[in-house]
């Protein structure tokens, strides 16, 4: 999009049985995201993490590339787009959080009045649909096959990151990953919403 100067990932993904696995490598026309340090969580069959790339090419017609190093069985991945991002510090510092049943939060701290905090929520397979907190933006909100949930929310900087989601299932596991970004002389604004991913592995 126009102005844009950081590509926001907000990735989720789940497994049936066994353990849940972050991406080994996320790609946007060829050139590689890095993941928000500590920002990505797993808790049994849910997992989530951020990833960014400064300064991305101009255009729309990119591949977004998502490689697991094993099969999962189903995600939500939400792009989003800022400008006015620092893009020589553009991070806060990343906050996680992952749990059971129907609430779902986490806090991230430590962003100025200009910034802009980005999080994801992600449940597991129980089904159902998730409620955004009322202090939050809803940028997308995405259920994947077998009934996984992500949703991509902001706040507005200068005081606390606190997402919450309310799950209308009891999830037997749900993560959360959020961070500040930081502005560069004005606030960030979110100008792209997401889309959903079903893998058919």
């Amino acid at each position: 999009a126009a102005g844009t100067n950081c590509l926001v990932v907000l990735e989720s993904s789940g497994v049936y049985s066994g353990t849940a696995v972050a991406p080994s490598g996320i790609t946007y026309n060829g050139i590689a995201l890095t993941m928000v340090p500590a920002s990505s969580i797993v808790k049994t069959v849910s997992e989530s993490s951020i990833w960014y790339l400064v300064s991305p090419p101009a255009g729309t017609a990119y591949a977004l590339v998502i490689t697991y190093p094993s099969s999962i069985d189903a995600g939500t991945q939400g792009i989003i787009a800022l400008s006015g991002v620092n893009t020589g510090s553009p991070l806060g510092t990343a906050a996680t959080a992952s749990g059971t049943g129907t609430a779902v939060a986490v806090t991230a701290t430590g962003g100025a009045s200009s910034d802009l905090y980005l999080a994801v929520g992600a449940a597991g397979e129980e089904g159902g649909t998730s409620t955004s907190g009322g202090s939050q933006t809803n940028l997308y909100a995405q259920t994947s096959r077998g009934g996984w949930t992500g949703s991509g929310d902001s706040i507005p900087g200068g005081g606390s990151g606190a997402f919450t989601w309310t799950e209308s299932v009891s999830q037997d596991a749900w993560t959360a990953s959020a961070v500040a970004f930081k502005a560069s002389g004005s606030a960030s604004t979110p100008i792209q919403g997401g889309f959903a991913l079903s893998p058919s592995n």
